[in-house]
């Protein structure tokens, strides 16, 4: 399973997933660049070569999953799946983008992303000490263009079409709790995705983190049933 990150774009915070996984799923992470900013098309072009020339699937957690669409397009026959976490295909929060978009600039963003943000919109208030230690460490590594690259790219990606023409069974894991991407975005994909099953979880947007061992437990299923 090749492992597309969220927002950090480290893949360190895989790690408790990876945990549960570990003894009966290979998985590979794909970082993204932490100092150079990249649109979702040339992000696409970066990672294409480091996909696997075996059977497959991929995982796209939260900014993650336009990208996995993006690279289902590059992939041939290997690809057997997708696995949708936490995420969208077009921008989750309209109307504050429309709002904050045209006064934010770089040198606005913080170095450290607050801990008030990451409890009220990541873990919905959930006081994980070192989560959020481990949240702030990854994305300390983005510079400020960095980051506001990847909200612009957030605001402005769309990638209905790709979803519309594919053929491929998808897993949309759903956090229940989620404060950042809504279950609107979880709606769409299923109602414009032709192979689309939802799997929902009493967790916030930091599903893979939080709910580890149930995620892993619906990966492996999924992984099953579409890899022989």
């Amino acid at each position: 399973m090749v492992l597309l990150p969220g927002f950090d774009g480290t893949g360190r915070l895989f790690s408790p997933l990876h945990k549960q996984l570990m003894d009966s799923v290979n998985t590979i992470v794909l970082s993204y660049p932490n100092e150079k900013p990249m649109t979702y098309s040339e992000l696409c072009h970066f990672l294409k070569d480091e996909l696997p020339e075996t059977p497959f699937v991929l995982l796209g957690e939260s900014f993650g999953g336009p990208l996995a669409m993006l690279l289902s397009r590059r992939t041939g026959n290997n690809l057997k799946g997708i696995i949708l976490c936490a995420t969208f295909v077009k921008n989750p929060q309209v109307l504050l983008s429309k709002l904050i978009r045209p006064f934010l600039r770089p040198k606005h963003l913080r170095k450290e992303t607050p801990s008030w943000y990451i409890k009220t919109l990541l873990t919905s208030g959930l006081s994980d000490t070192a989560l959020i230690h481990n949240i702030q460490a990854a994305t300390r590594e983005l510079t400020r263009e960095v980051y506001f690259s990847r909200l612009k790219e957030i605001a402005d990606v769309d990638v209905t079409d790709i979803l519309k023409n594919c053929e491929l069974p998808i897993l949309y894991l759903r956090a229940s709790k989620d404060r950042l991407v809504y279950e609107s975005s979880m709606r769409l994909i299923k109602k414009i995705g032709k192979n689309v099953t939802v799997q929902s979880f009493d967790a916030p947007h930091m599903l893979l983190q939080t709910k580890s061992e149930q995620a892993a437990q619906s990966i492996k299923k999924f992984l099953n049933e579409v890899i022989k």
